[in-house]
């Protein structure tokens, strides 16, 4: 039957279509657009039509396209797997010119709902909560009011997110029955005005008054309020007894002034509100000599009174400044070692006038030499003060004759040119 209608058509689309083959069991269109016969030989393309495959060959027999008539089919375009399970299944495919047509009517997974349904096709229903964690209404009085909604049996519901429990004075219904704070001395939140200090003292200086709360039945502490503390010096009145700062509060220690000499001495005290240290004496006219102070506070010790001995000796301590006229190597020495101008001008002192103040003329700086490198006199030989100043060889090396005749005037002259070391 199938072969009387192919050559039917064959012979309907002769022109401009393709060449058919009269062969037994024709019923395939070929690859190149012509009716192929799996018995025939004659496969030559009609007026205006060609193979696009090149020369036809034997066709594999079978209807022209990929349906034919109204034929329809089962589909399904989801997910593999998914076909069959919970609310998915298939659809149809209805031939149209000689095409499938869409997939019609397959149900799809979608998103899960409360609906007790398995809408996602994985094989569970209602799985993750859907549609649900939202706030709601329980319809419950108190606390057990508010709740979130949950997936329970296909259906969404409101579950409380607070439990009944047993009342509290906390201006909630705790036990869910529509009452709130039954039983309590006083309502929690609630409050009132208090004090707990001396009397008399309430709204004296900075002492005033404050509030306590109902908490769990009972008055909570007293919040906010000020009562008398021990007095400071701060320019208020801190024991609300109607006095600031009375009785010198913080004061009558010793401190320092930070001022020089015999000013740097003084008692703490409460001046304005404020600790303030107060020195013990006045600064004098002028230093008196020979005590070692600085008694007109201008930071130098018995200023033109001349040092108690010279720099080169030891003895009592020294004035910073008593050698002001004659380089003032005290005031250098003093500064690096306080002691010898606080206490004793001992060996150390002495041999700082050679470090601190670059000078040669104590017998310190000798070293092995046959006499300082200030003194005139016989010749000195290289390096013999080399364990202090290492002069000696300097200036033997710039005047020869230091070393091999005699150390003159001259060669004393070239310490601070060539040693960088002076006399004085």
């Amino acid at each position: 039957m199938r072969s009387r209608l192919g050559l039917a058509l064959c012979f309907a689309l002769a022109v401009g279509l393709a060449g058919c083959a009269t062969g037994e069991g024709a019923e395939d269109l070929g690859t190149g657009g012509v009716w192929h016969s799996t018995g025939g030989s004659g496969n030559a393309a009609g007026s205006g039509g060609h193979s696009l495959g090149g020369a036809a060959g034997a066709g594999g027999g079978g209807w022209p396209g990929e349906c034919a008539g109204q034929e329809q089919k089962d589909c399904y375009t989801g997910p593999a797997g998914t076909e069959g399970v919970g609310a998915c299944k298939s659809g149809k495919q209805t031939c149209e010119s000689s095409t499938w047509g869409a997939c019609q009517g397959d149900q799809l997974p979608s998103d899960e709902k409360c609906n007790g349904i398995d809408d996602d096709c994985d094989g569970q229903v209602d799985e993750g909560n859907p549609e649900a964690g939202v706030a709601c209404d329980s319809k419950k009085p108190g606390v057990c009011a508010a709740g979130t909604s949950a997936c329970q049996g296909g259906q969404l519901s409101c579950t409380p997110n607070t439990q009944a429990s047993t009342e509290k004075c906390d201006g909630a219904d705790n036990d869910c029955d529509g009452q709130t704070d039954e039983g309590c001395s006083c309502v929690d939140g609630k409050s009132q005005n208090c004090y707990t200090g001396a009397a008399g003292t309430q709204g004296v200086g900075p002492c005033k008054g404050g509030t306590q709360t109902c908490s769990a039945g009972a008055w909570g502490t007293c919040s906010g309020q000020v009562v008398p503390v021990t007095e400071t010096c701060n320019g208020k009145d801190d024991d609300c007894d109607g006095q600031t700062d009375d009785g010198n509060p913080g004061g009558g220690s010793s401190c320092s002034t930070g001022l020089p000499g015999i000013c740097g001495a003084g008692t703490q005290q409460c001046q304005a509100g404020a600790p303030k240290c107060v020195q013990n004496q006045p600064a004098a006219p002028s230093d008196v000599c020979g005590n070692g102070l600085d008694d007109n506070c201008n930071g130098q010790t018995d200023e033109n009174c001349g040092c108690a001995h010279d720099v080169c000796s030891t003895g009592v301590k020294l004035g910073s400044g008593c050698d002001s006229a004659t380089g003032n190597c005290v005031s250098k020495v003093c500064a690096a070692d306080s002691f010898c101008c606080t206490s004793t001008w001992d060996t150390l002192c002495v041999s700082r006038v050679r470090t601190e103040c670059k000078s040669l003329k104590c017998a310190e700086s000798m070293g092995s030499c046959s006499h300082t490198l200030c003194t005139t006199g016989a010749a000195l030989f290289s390096g013999c003060d080399s364990a202090k100043a290492n002069c000696a060889s300097k200036i033997c090396a710039v005047d020869p004759f230091c070393c091999n005749n005699s150390w003159d005037s001259l060669c004393v002259s070239k310490l601070p040119t060539y040693c960088s070391y002076t006399c004085q």
